[in-house]
């Protein structure tokens, strides 16, 4: 069994996984997805091979295990609709991780500044997080990234960070009702034009004008009640042609 490389048990009725599955060394996948009785995953120091981890709908699970060792080879992680409230500080073990996704983590209230120690994560999914508030002001450490969904959460700003990201081209902001300021300093060095950047959600004529200065390629929904506002005040601008798309 020390040979075994996929290991899936979704929608299973354990509580918690069994210590000798420490011993499968040569793991590479391992799913536990919909195992809503799942309370304790242990601990993960002997999966050095793991590439891909799911909990996602693990519902019971509160706490995400303490990693001892660097684990570099482990690229996906899927935690979505479970009850974790934060990361522990040592997932900067996690050096290898491009892709780490929290969606509908309702517990969640906020993110370790150890998360922006992964320099390879290019995709952060944390929407639907309604109780996290604010992102950690140090991620523009996160040179990678380039697709940071925080839809649905309660983050009143962006780190201005994470402006001058050189390889983000998608932030994702929908719905998130208490997003008042676009963060953008003089200093700094971003490129506009490869920033997607989108907003589901009313937004205010001044909300509009800083992500006009945000980025150029704006995607505004349910946005209609300012539209004729924002013709007026500028009938060439992305934002505008956004909206009409969105009237048509």
């Amino acid at each position: 069994m020390s040979c075994l490389s996929k290991l899936d048990l979704d929608k299973t009725a354990i509580k918690e996984l069994p210590a000798s599955v420490q011993n499968l060394t040569n793991l590479t996948f391992l799913s536990l997805k919909d195992c809503k009785n799942l309370s304790s995953l242990g601990a993960c120091c002997s999966w050095i091979f793991l590439k891909t981890l799911t909990l996602s709908s693990c519902s019971k699970l509160k706490r995400f295990p303490e990693i001892v060792e660097n684990m570099s080879c482990l690229t996906e992680l899927y935690l979505n609709e479970t009850a974790i409230k934060e990361l522990p500080s040592s997932v900067d073990h996690l050096t290898g991780l491009t892709f780490l996704s929290l969606r509908n983590c309702k517990n969640l209230s906020s993110l370790t500044d150890a998360t922006c120690t992964m320099t390879s994560l290019k995709t952060l999914i944390l929407s639907g997080c309604s109780k996290l508030d604010e992102l950690p002001e140090n991620m523009g450490n996160l040179k990678d990234l380039e697709v940071i969904d925080v839809s649905g959460t309660a983050i009143k700003a962006l780190p201005s960070s994470v402006v001058p990201l050189k390889n983000l081209r998608r932030i994702d902001a929908t719905d998130c009702t208490s997003l008042k300021t676009l963060s953008v300093r003089p200093e700094d060095d971003f490129q506009p034009d490869s920033l997607s950047f989108q907003l589901r959600m009313e937004l205010t004529p001044r909300l509009v004008g800083l992500a006009k200065g945000f980025c150029s390629q704006i995607v505004l929904e349910h946005a209609a009640p300012i539209a004729n506002d924002m013709v007026a005040a500028d009938p060439s601008s992305t934002v505008v042609h956004s909206l009409r798309r969105i009237q048509e």
